[in-house]
């Protein structure tokens, strides 16, 4: 047997033990009374679709805090941005270490490293050290971004608790979660460069991968938060690049500007409310994230081809 084929051989086995992946997780988070999410810098599940489970699951922080806290399209901006400042983190710090975000959340963070390349970061949490000092900084950001003070505080008590695990234990958990990540990723990686046609190089292959990644990254983040103010500096934040580079390669690959395939986006939702609901125009348009309904109006008329109301009155 060649190498080529037992690295084919070697990916469908642990591609077989991948589909176990979200259920250990699971089991973990369980165990040790924690919530996990895991970070895809890279794109691995682009790569090894057997990850796309545990990926779609744990991608990001889904509890009654962070969901409420990101509701605030300033939260959200700078949720976005603490992602970005962790990614950068953990590039240089490369081992695991415990932090806090903005808004008091603290987490044990461990860096993915393959071949000394950060390929994803794994977040365990959610804890407090000083429950005390926590409910200082959540009233402090309360003033500061219009949020609720009682409920935020309370959803803060309910998602949160205190570091008090093993964590030597945990870490072994840990340990074997990561190396299922990294052989993962090398396998796979090393089959698409084994397979590369004469004229590829592996930068091509690496190239045109994280680029995929990064599309796809921004339009599923697009069509999810569509009617929230979606700003590049957030958009380049969440899928771990810079804004220029962003808006060059989303009008090379989706021969669109980001501009134009968001409004297109939004005016989809709009035309599917302006069919299925009897709300009026101006709300709908606040609904998909136009506050200027005149604005709505013309970028409406551009899309469908007549402006909302017409549109109305034509399918009903």
């Amino acid at each position: 047997m060649d190498k080529h084929s037992v690295n084919n051989l070697l990916i469908k086995i642990n591609n077989n033990s991948l589909d176990f992946l979200d259920d250990y997780i699971n089991m973990i988070e369980k165990k040790f009374n924690v919530n996990i999410n895991v970070h895809d810098v890279v794109g691995i599940n682009l790569l090894a679709p057997s990850l796309e489970k545990a990926f779609s699951t744990h991608k990001y922080h889904n509890n009654c805090f962070c969901n409420y806290v990101k509701k605030n399209h300033r939260c959200l901006e700078l949720c976005m941005s603490n992602k970005s400042k962790l990614c950068y983190r953990c590039k240089k710090v490369t081992t695991a270490f415990y932090d806090s975000c903005y808004m008091g959340i603290e987490e044990l963070i461990y860096p993915v490293m393959c071949d000394k390349k950060l390929i994803a970061i794994i977040c365990i949490g959610q804890f407090f050290s000083n429950m005390n000092i926590s409910k200082k900084t959540i009233h402090k950001n309360c003033s500061l971004y219009n949020l609720k003070k009682d409920e935020t505080e309370n959803n803060f008590v309910i998602t949160t608790r205190s570091l008090d695990l093993n964590l030597e234990t945990l870490h072994c958990y840990i340990s074997m979660l990561i190396q299922h990540l990294c052989l993962s990723f090398k396998l796979t990686l090393e089959n698409k460069i084994n397979n590369k046609s004469n004229a590829e190089t592996d930068k091509d292959i690496l190239s045109v991968h994280k680029n995929n990644f990064i599309i796809s990254t921004t339009t599923y983040f697009i069509k999810e938060n569509y009617e929230k103010p979606l700003t590049l500096k957030l958009l380049a934040n969440n899928s771990y690049c810079n804004s220029t580079y962003l808006s060059h390669i989303f009008k090379e690959k989706m021969s669109t500007s980001l501009t134009d395939y968001i409004n297109n986006v939004r005016i989809q939702n709009a035309k599917e409310l302006i069919d299925l609901t009897s709300k009026s125009i101006t709300e709908i348009s606040m609904k998909v994230g136009f506050n200027d309904l005149g604005y709505f109006g013309r970028v409406f008329k551009n899309v469908i081809g007549l402006s909302p109301k017409k549109y109305r009155e034509k399918n009903t």
